[in-house]
């Protein structure tokens, strides 16, 4: 698998958006007048936790792709994969 570069996690999420541990922007949420549909406040923050936990997400599916490589037993997997699921969806 070939390597994949991205700011360093953990991320997290502030007013709405999405920044590294060093208070790099990774993802802002704004609301733009100019645009029809605005998206809620709290499907915005739903979004911007999702985004924060891409990182995290990647490195379970990568590990998950070992795990089934090497017939590994999924219950302790699966485990791991829903905490992450259930941070994303906060």
């Amino acid at each position: 698998m070939s390597e994949f570069s991205y700011t360093p996690k953990p991320w997290h999420v502030e007013s709405g958006s999405v920044y590294a541990s060093d208070g790099t922007p990774i993802a802002h949420m704004e609301r733009d007048p100019n645009i029809a549909r605005n998206i809620p406040p709290v499907e915005r923050d739903r979004n911007a936790h999702l985004i924060a936990t891409a990182p995290e997400l990647l490195e379970k599916l990568q590990t998950l792709v070992h795990w089934l490589e090497d017939d590994y037993e999924s219950e302790e997997f699966v485990t791991i994969v829903k905490r992450v699921i259930a941070k994303a969806l906060q």
